[in-house]
């Protein structure tokens, strides 16, 4: 859709502009508890936006996001993401990869887009 693409885009400029490594890990970090936090979404029996805000340790006004995003990021999906952006930090640590940080981001950007 237009939105994720747009998304995608700002994320891409995003990664772009850092120079850092460890800025670069701060966006693997923070995909991995947003996908974390929508597993346990996934996993919750009430989904009332204020047990939903409870369980995940936020405000309820973000509630909307982790609905949106679990409409988009069924769970066995999710658990795929998890996967990948593990593999992504293990590659990141040099682990079997000749790719660059910037690289490995985009790469796993576009699997989780795809």
């Amino acid at each position: 859709t237009r939105s994720t693409l747009f998304k995608v885009k700002t994320a891409y400029r995003s990664i772009k502009s850092r120079k850092s490594q460890n800025q670069q890990n701060t966006n693997c970090s923070l995909l991995n508890s947003f996908f974390t936090q929508l597993l346990i979404y996934h996993g919750l029996q009430n989904k009332s936006r204020d047990q939903v805000a409870k369980s995940l340790g936020i405000k309820p006004f973000f509630v909307t996001d982790y609905v949106t995003a679990a409409r988009n990021y069924p769970m066995r999906k999710v658990a795929q993401v998890i996967s990948m952006l593990r593999d992504a930090d293990v590659k990141s640590k040099g682990v079997g990869a000749s790719q660059t940080h910037r690289d490995i981001l985009k790469e796993l950007l576009f699997k989780i887009l795809h």
